[in-house]
């Protein structure tokens, strides 16, 4: 099911459902743990379908930051970043990935 709203978010360019759904593949990731290639694909396809829309790169940060992707979540909280520049809960959570890149190298 979630896989096809997923795929029916790309097609339909609504980004509400993008933001919820990518919100509940975060969720619930440790059932799909088996499917996470699948879901990456689609997740890379949101963020190509909503390039330009800050909310969509920030709950794709989030997501990504839940599943452990953190190299991802950078890159699209930078994106967020970059297109709602004043927006300080981006920042602060763009900050916060950073934090947690910079420890998980020094382990």
């Amino acid at each position: 099911y979630l896989s096809e709203l997923l795929s029916q978010n790309i097609k339909s360019g609504a980004n509400d459902f993008a933001i919820q759904g990518i919100g509940r593949l975060g969720e619930i990731y440790d059932v799909i743990s088996a499917k996470r290639e699948h879901y990456k694909i689609l997740l890379e396809q949101l963020e190509r379908k909503f390039f330009s829309d800050a909310e969509v790169s920030f709950a794709l940060g989030t997501c990504y930051r839940r599943l452990g992707m953190l190299t991802d979540a950078e890159q699209s909280l930078i994106q967020a970043a970059h297109l709602q520049p004043g927006n300080t809960l981006t920042q602060q959570t763009l900050a916060d990935v950073q934090k947690e890149i910079k420890q998980q190298q020094s382990h």
